[in-house]
């Protein structure tokens, strides 16, 4: 059995979905996948319910990046480790380049900005291949940070479809409450979650039926409780918290719609399991990201980012025209039965992990411990210094005024 080190925190979000989904079919490919967790810092965001038989603690009570590095790949060598995957661990990304040559790097591209191929192309000479999930990071590494495209190779994510059987069963295409759902960080940076109150206000004003269900927690939910004020009062929209995994399934299948503002994504599992679901994504284009998974019109709706009014005008023409809406939600589920399967992303994997230990060493200079650096993505910066708080009152106030401006 071989051993593949994964960079994650055992907690919600999309990162863990990943290793849930792919630990136990490549247990049958030979491959045991570890969920890794290094340091005090990412075990203070350990959600315990979801640790499971594969997860891995190490260094959990240090701070230092160093030696939380040295620890990490005192564990690579005395677990064996085959191929490591850091993601977003900075212990396991500052620690590559002190690996002995017979651990080897596969790398996987998790974002589109500048940040996320920062930390993909971390110590990238040891990197046999580098994994994208949509088209758009597979352009945006060769066109602009130099990647030879026979280096990369596309695994879109998949999902177990099981426990979407039941989709549709919740609700029906007829209910005359169009049933929405947004499920995510409640995080207008990437998210987009500060442009809901105006679709809201939009689907009032169109005297919409309809009821929006908000699963999640973030540093923006006060705003957007803020701008929909009457429709909380109305008990048109309700606030949930964040719902464990086994609680999304039954979450997502009772609703119609799934809204999706994001400014920007990696590819969004939160997506295909709403679209398995039966849900039709009214979801900002992001050229070769959404527009990948989504067939713009036949298993979703695509919307410029921040046009708040074609996700409204969307919304609203959903509600009008039902079978228009029962297509577009067997649809959606068809597309992730054939291209996001669970099956289908343990087989890529397992060929990926295969190509990569087979593949020559690479030639690459070991760098002693003495020499240790931070690596670049996560350098200081003058954004970095500013408090969190100061950043947050300052996002609230900008927002306020761009609402003022557009009465």
């Amino acid at each position: 059995m071989r051993l593949f080190a994964y960079g994650a925190v055992p907690k919600d979000g999309g990162t863990y979905t990943l290793y849930r989904n792919l630990r136990p079919g490549l247990l049958k490919y030979g491959w045991d996948m570890r969920c890794v967790v290094v340091g005090a810092q990412e075990h203070a965001l350990l959600n315990k319910y979801f640790v499971d038989e594969g997860c891995v603690s190490v260094a959990p009570g240090k701070t230092n990046l160093k030696r939380q590095a040295m620890a990490f790949a005192e564990w690579c060598d005395s677990a064996g480790v085959d191929v490591v995957m850091p993601v977003n661990s900075r212990a396991m990304l500052a620690a590559l380049p002190h690996l002995p040559d017979r651990v080897r790097l596969l790398p996987r591209c998790a974002d589109i900005t500048p940040h996320g191929y920062a930390k993909t192309l971390t110590a990238r000479a040891r990197a046999a291949l580098i994994i994208a999930t949509t088209p758009r990071q597979a352009s945006d590494l060769t066109e602009h940070y130099g990647v030879d495209k026979s280096k990369i190779v596309l695994i879109p994510h998949g999902i177990d479809l099981e426990p979407y059987t039941a989709a549709g069963t919740g609700v029906s295409s007829d209910n005359p409450v169009l049933r929405l759902a947004f499920l995510g960080r409640l995080e207008h940076n990437q998210k987009g979650v500060l442009h809901i109150p105006g679709i809201v206000r939009q689907l009032d004003a169109a005297g919409v039926a309809y009821h929006l269900s908000i699963a999640g927690t973030g540093p923006h939910q006060r705003s957007m409780e803020a701008g929909m004020k009457d429709a909380l009062r109305g008990g048109r929209v309700t606030f949930l918290s964040s719902l464990s995994r086994q609680q999304v399934p039954p979450f997502l299948n009772k609703a119609h719609v799934l809204i999706v503002p994001s400014h920007h994504e990696g590819f969004g599992f939160v997506l295909i399991e709403g679209m398995a679901a039966g849900c039709v994504p009214v979801i900002s284009r992001l050229p070769g990201v959404t527009d990948f998974i989504v067939d713009d019109g036949a298993s979703g709706v695509l919307c410029d980012v921040q046009n708040v009014n074609c996700f409204a005008r969307a919304i609203v023409a959903l509600h009008r025209d039902r079978d228009k809406l029962h297509t577009m939600r067997q649809a959606a589920r068809e597309a992730v039965r054939t291209r996001f399967s669970q099956q289908r992303l343990v087989t890529d994997y397992a060929a990926a992990l295969d190509q990569v230990v087979e593949a020559p060493a690479m030639s690459v200079q070991l760098v002693p411990w003495e020499q240790f650096d931070v690596p670049p993505p996560f350098k200081p910066t003058w954004r970095s210094q500013v408090p969190r708080p100061v950043r947050l009152v300052v996002r609230r106030i900008l927002f306020a005024l761009r609402l003022s401006g557009k009465r």
